[in-house]
């Protein structure tokens, strides 16, 4: 998480004031703590009251306006902003399965995330995949990226954690410039 610009401000009596990045946050928030490690930077926990409710279906969700001022000061987006996002990459990934045909699959293979397709990709840097929501599958047509059972082997994971994802993203953009510059080179 990136560092912020913080002013705290308390009283003997229990109240005072919390700024973060030059947003107050003092009526959105209970409670605070600072936790300090020698050779890292600070940490600043706010406590802020969020009512918990379990439902067996769906149901709308508000959250008071302090709240969301708070939460959105901190960097957090609105489920809108976060759909355009995942709609966002989702197309990207469409763009980088389109350049593996016949190496991208898309199964329901992930239990702990049985409302979202993941999609694989077979590459020569390894295996890649990303879950994929339900409403950006559009992007995905079958002639672009086969559907296949969840036990298909081409859907299994190969356990490759996020940041190794990325890595063997980044030597497939190596491997491609460095193509390219060989290609322009020849003329």
């Amino acid at each position: 998480m990136s560092a912020r610009d913080v002013t705290i401000s308390l009283t003997g009596d229990g109240s005072g004031s919390v700024q973060v990045d030059g947003h107050d946050l003092s009526n959105a928030t209970r409670g605070l703590h600072i936790a300090s490690v020698v050779g890292e930077r600070p940490r600043l926990v706010l406590d802020v009251p969020v009512r918990e409710a379990k439902v067996d279906g769906e149901m709308t969700v508000t959250v008071p306006d302090k709240t969301r001022d708070a939460l959105t000061a901190l960097g957090w987006g609105t489920p809108d902003q976060l759909n355009a996002a995942y709609r966002e990459r989702a197309r990207l990934v469409a763009h980088l399965a389109a350049s593996y045909p016949g190496d991208a699959v898309l199964a329901f293979s992930d239990p702990d995330a049985p409302g979202w397709a993941v999609l694989t990709i077979a590459t020569p840097a390894g295996q890649l995949s990303w879950h994929i929501a339900a409403e950006d599958l559009d992007l995905f047509p079958e002639y672009l990226v086969a559907r296949v059972h969840p036990e298909d082997e081409r859907a299994t994971w190969d356990g490759h954690d996020t940041p190794t994802k990325y890595e063997r993203l980044s030597v497939l953009a190596s491997q491609t410039h460095a193509e390219r510059r060989a290609q322009m080179a020849r003329g």
